[in-house]
């Protein structure tokens, strides 16, 4: 199963808080999917990255170009940041950003990502950050934590987001778990921002060093 703590209401000092280590950067944010419901979450990150002098690109895939998230998208804009440049396209080799936003991804493209198959907007500006050691951040969208979600569907994603995070890409927030007991290790609290919640799962065990880690960052633990 794959478990993250409500974000709705956080996610914009969450990002920032992620960030920080790079004051003034140039964020490239990709924004996937067709559900405009998620966008207010991403729409808030983007608010406070602004606001905390970080330059923003943004990046439409396909699908969101096509759908009402560009007209949710083109509003936001007109209101909070019309000078705010955006694009459809794919990466070029040289590219000016230090690190890649992937907020609310859409299961497809996380599957493409895992699965090394470079032939979305959201992939290949994956992949181009990979190659060239800019820092990734992803967020999930709420189809990863449906109720109706087979079981079968819940381990493959697990799996996925398990290689992601192997290849160091942060999830703020997010563990996963599968039927066996999930090992929580110190690698993993560093990844998590300072003062913000974690969610294991009811079978989780901690390492010392990691718990001594949560201590030591204030982050709060919810058991299922």
């Amino acid at each position: 199963m794959i478990v993250q703590p409500d974000l709705s209401n956080r996610l914009d000092s969450i990002i920032s808080r992620l960030l920080v280590r790079q004051r003034q950067g140039m964020v490239r944010v990709v924004i996937t999917g067709m559900d405009p419901r998620v966008l207010p979450e991403t729409l808030a990150a983007l608010e406070a990255l602004s606001q905390a002098g970080y330059g923003l690109r943004v990046t439409l895939s396909h699908s969101a170009s096509l759908s009402a998230v560009y007209g949710a998208f083109q509003c936001w804009r007109e209101g909070f940041a019309p000078e705010l440049l955006y694009d459809t396209r794919m990466p070029q080799a040289e590219e000016e950003y230090s690190e890649l936003f992937l907020p609310a991804i859409s299961g497809n493209s996380l599957a493409k990502i895992a699965l090394c198959l470079s032939d979305n907007v959201a992939s290949a500006w994956a992949f181009h950050a990979l190659c060239h050691g800019r820092k990734i951040i992803v967020t999930l969208g709420d189809e990863f934590t449906h109720a109706a979600l087979p079981e079968a569907m819940r381990e493959q994603l697990h799996r996925y987001i398990a290689t992601l995070k192997s290849w160091g890409i942060v999830f703020p927030g997010v563990t996963t778990q599968s039927k066996g007991k999930q090992l929580i290790s110190l690698a993993d609290i560093r990844q998590q921002p300072a003062g913000t919640a974690l969610r294991p799962g009811r079978n989780a065990l901690i390492t010392p060093a990691a718990q001594d880690e949560i201590r030591r960052r204030h982050i709060i633990l919810y058991k299922d």
